[in-house]
């Protein structure tokens, strides 16, 4: 059997969040080598890009035997938590999961459980 890999589009565009200085702004999350951890960017054109704290690491990833992060996703909850899934490992049958009040301080990771009735599944 074929397999065939889908890549969500909600994993590649970026998200518009609110400044200090009351204007908008372009947030992306994003991996520079699976184990690196997240790395956040911010744009107000959503053109040209500037890293965040020039590049540094913003949660290291912790879930899994591979502990990996890959193709994070973040949204911004009702009551202004963010919230980010994330794969986790080549082999495993969960996602990651972590919430945050301010993109900087970050739960503790859960291994959140996919497609349980099918054990063929993974990432």
């Amino acid at each position: 059997m074929k397999r065939i890999r889908l890549l969500p589009l909600f994993f590649l565009l970026p998200a518009v969040v609110s400044c200090s200085d009351g204007g908008d702004a372009w947030l992306f999350a994003y991996f520079t080598g699976e184990r690196d951890g997240l790395r956040l960017a911010w744009s107000r054109d959503a053109i040209e890009w500037t890293a965040i704290g020039g590049g540094r690491t913003f949660l290291q990833p912790a879930v899994g035997p591979d502990s990996l992060l890959r193709d994070p996703s973040i949204v911004r909850g009702p009551g202004g938590t963010f919230h980010m899934v994330w794969t986790s490992g080549w082999h495993d049958p969960f996602i990651a999961y972590a919430s945050s009040p301010d993109l900087i301080h970050w739960s503790p990771q859960k291994a959140v459980p996919l497609m349980a009735g099918e054990p063929a599944a993974l990432n």
